[in-house]
């Protein structure tokens, strides 16, 4: 069984958005245009949210860091992030107000495959 590169929001947005491929309504197959945005905006490509189907994981209740020390941690591996990410993150670090939901998903998904990335790397040293 292998873990999926989406986090259970963002396989829902991608799937959402996916689900209009397919619309009468040619708004909607305009909107479903932003799948591909959506998946190089996680870092990812299609292949690899194609490859890594996997049966729903059990919920794990973890206790995530608060968004400053998420930022902190993207900070520090920003090598691993693009451009834009990596701005992203500098302005999150920089910011005296909390994050907007859309941000604080953002952090969370950087979060995620960074702090993912750095368990495959001590797994794969192993």
């Amino acid at each position: 069984m292998s873990r999926s590169l989406l986090d259970p929001r963002d396989a829902e947005r991608l799937a959402k958005i996916a689900g209009m491929f397919g619309s009468e309504h040619p708004g909607e197959r305009a909107a479903a245009a932003q799948a591909d945005a959506f998946v190089r905006r996680l870092g990812l490509t299609w292949y690899n949210v194609i490859s890594k189907v996997s049966e729903p994981q059990p919920i794990v209740t973890a206790v995530r860091p608060g968004w400053r020390q998420m930022a902190h941690a993207c900070g520090l591996k920003a090598h691993r992030l693009t451009s834009r990410e990596a701005k992203f993150i500098r302005d999150m670090q920089m910011s005296r107000r909390p994050p907007t939901r859309s941000q604080l998903d953002w952090l969370n998904s950087l979060y995620g495959r960074i702090h993912d990335e750095a368990h495959q790397w001590a797994k794969d040293r192993e």
